[in-house]
């Protein structure tokens, strides 16, 4: 998988500029822990973001990607996933961006096995508006399905 990442993060770091050996390694080397999803999470970065990498969204990467299974490691994995902070997932705003990220963290909380009064205490909302988000996902989940099967 090292020699596909390399010329994944290769190719997303040629949209801002030619990288350098080093930078593609500090990437692979970032993206690594995240196995199957590494490609996610840089798609989602650079999808979120219109600069280029820097050194800090690797740290925020290998220190999300290291990070036991807790509600709060998986809201890290989740806002760099979506190119944004811990403090943007869990703060008032309800721009749509930021309420995909947190519907995003409620559907692998709840996987993870934590209750809405758990979920929402992690990101700072009443367990009514985690339902609310949870209904969505098992909606949209529904609506995915429903467009498999063939009539």
């Amino acid at each position: 998988m090292s020699r596909a990442l390399e010329d994944i993060v290769r190719a997303c770091l040629a949209i801002y500029h030619e990288p350098t050996g080093a930078e593609v390694s500090l990437w692979v080397l970032a993206l690594e822990p995240f196995g199957a999803n590494a490609e996610m999470a840089l798609a989602e970065w650079v999808r979120s973001n219109d600069a280029a990498p820097t050194p800090a969204a690797i740290v925020r990467l290998i220190a999300a990607a290291r990070q036991p299974t807790t509600l709060r490691a998986i809201a890290e994995r989740v806002a760099v996933r979506h190119g944004i902070t811990f403090a943007e997932l869990v703060g008032r705003m309800k721009v749509p961006h930021l309420v995909d990220a947190r519907r995003d963290a409620v559907g692998e909380m709840m996987a993870a096995g934590f209750s809405s009064a758990q979920i929402g205490r992690a990101l700072t909302r009443d367990s009514s508006s985690i339902r609310h988000l949870a209904s969505q996902i098992s909606n949209k989940t529904s609506a995915k399905e429903g467009d498999r099967h063939v009539h």
